[in-house]
């Protein structure tokens, strides 16, 4: 009888803290973690790459047809910036706040990749292919670039 009045007990008094939380369920997984998805919403294709220029301006590319977003709030907000292209964009390298890099490809055949560079010298109000014929550019696997500086890109 004591164990089964001790085991009431012990049931009442940890369901009553339980439900004395006056925290939404998002409010404690925040509260347990510094990770949690906030900006930009799942868009059904996955983000690649992720470069900054300062604690505001970020740009991140995506798998699923040249998509960039943009975003000059930290995060709070992010914009779609066009690109024209329908490939899967890889890799992005950010110099500053003007300029930026992103390369992308897709295969003509199992064993032949057609890439493209994407450069903005606006902020991203426009990018603009660096090179889409195929005798400049190899036929090899683009899957990152990385930029030294406004004018020249790896």
């Amino acid at each position: 009888m004591k164990k089964r009045t001790f085991l009431i007990l012990f049931l009442v008094s940890i369901f009553a803290s339980c439900s004395s939380s006056s925290s939404s369920p998002t409010e404690d997984r925040r509260a347990r973690s510094d990770f949690y998805w906030q900006n930009p919403l799942p868009m059904g294709a996955s983000m690649r790459s992720v470069g900054a220029s300062d604690r505001n301006n970020m740009w991140a590319v995506s798998s699923g047809g040249g998509v960039i977003l943009h975003t000059p709030d930290g995060g709070n907000t992010w914009e779609y910036q066009p690109t024209g292209l329908s490939m899967p964009l890889l890799s992005l390298s950010v110099v500053d706040s003007k300029n930026a890099w992103a390369c992308g490809q897709y295969y003509l055949s199992p064993t032949n990749p057609y890439a493209q560079i994407l450069r903005t010298t606006d902020g991203g109000k426009e990018w603009r292919l660096v090179s889409s014929d195929r005798a400049e550019i190899p036929p090899v696997d683009f899957n990152a670039i990385v930029a030294v500086d406004a004018e020249t890109a790896w």
